[in-house]
């Protein structure tokens, strides 16, 4: 593939995206430039690389296979015997199960966001704390659509390079599935969120969302970072502004719906056990009288 390999897209896209270049300018760098002198500039092998991985050790590759495939991403080999069972493996998937594909996608995404916190771990007491991005060190599923989002700039030309095509929307369901299921699994039924029509996002919403960080299990934290996650103080200070005025107001509206629809869950659950606690009873109570 040489500088049509994955990575080279990615590096122009980067150059453009985040670096300000113009299209010409971006394709003048990649065709006069070396590996090592564009990577100086986009950082994009690291993210790459964790999804290279990711994808190849959830289609069965072993380390071989994995090092073949990346020798393709990266334009260093031609692997075409390597990237044509990849297509093979992924069209039996789709053929399958489309939603298949969609959570390999959205799981090669956790696998970029998880493998960039423990990479960049050095930074969250100093140039993220800075910028007030601290909240980016948060699993996947609480960082919101577009700070996830932006990891598809290293993972979509990947999957293209071995015939599939991605569908924005379908991944974004998906993203919002997970977010769901991951924030209903830290709320009971006596504690559920209060919101009130207007979607407003309560104090208590806060406060569930504050006692949610610092119970986490994340284990790609350092003993570091874990420490101060697990600092309701330092939740409240750092993480939780944050996450209001680049998360809950940037898209606000798929955040409150996220909850409402856990608390509609939650509630059909609760109304579900009372009936059966009522029809349990009355059936004891005709039981009784006869």
């Amino acid at each position: 593939m040489g500088k049509n390999a994955p990575y080279y897209k990615v590096a122009r896209e980067a150059l453009i995206k985040w670096n300000g270049l113009t299209k010409e300018q971006a394709d003048k760098v990649i065709a006069e430039s070396s590996f090592k002198e564009i990577e100086s500039q986009v950082y994009a092998q690291g993210s790459m690389m964790h999804a290279v991985n990711a994808i190849g050790r959830t289609l069965g590759l072993n380390e071989e296979e994995i090092s073949q495939f990346a020798d393709e991403v990266f334009g260093e080999k031609d692997s075409s015997k390597m990237m044509k069972r990849l297509q093979d493996i992924l069209e039996n998937a789709k053929i399958s199960n489309y939603n298949t594909i969609i959570k390999l996608i959205v799981d090669t995404m956790e696998a970029v966001h998880d493998g960039w916190v423990e990479d960049k771990a050095a930074l969250f007491f100093k140039k993220k704390a800075e910028k007030r991005q601290q909240y980016q060190y948060l699993p996947l599923e609480l960082i919101g659509w577009d700070e996830a989002s932006s990891d598809l700039l290293f993972i979509i030309p990947i999957f293209e390079s071995i015939g599939i095509a991605v569908n924005i929307e379908e991944i974004k369901n998906e993203y919002n599935e997970r977010t769901i299921a991951f924030v209903e699994k830290y709320i009971n039924e006596d504690e559920t969120l209060a919101m009130d029509e207007t979607l407003a996002m309560s104090v208590q919403d806060l406060a569930d969302f504050t006692k949610l960080i610092v119970g986490l299990e994340y284990k790609h934290w350092t003993p570091e970072i874990k420490k101060n996650m697990g600092d309701s103080e330092f939740v409240e200070k750092n993480i939780l502004p944050e996450l209001v005025e680049k998360v809950f107001m940037k898209d606000s509206r798929s955040v409150l719906e996220t909850l409402k629809i856990i608390r509609q869950r939650l509630n059909e659950e609760k109304k579900s056990l009372e009936k059966k606690i009522l029809q349990a009873d009355i059936a004891d109570i005709r039981g009784k009288a006869g």
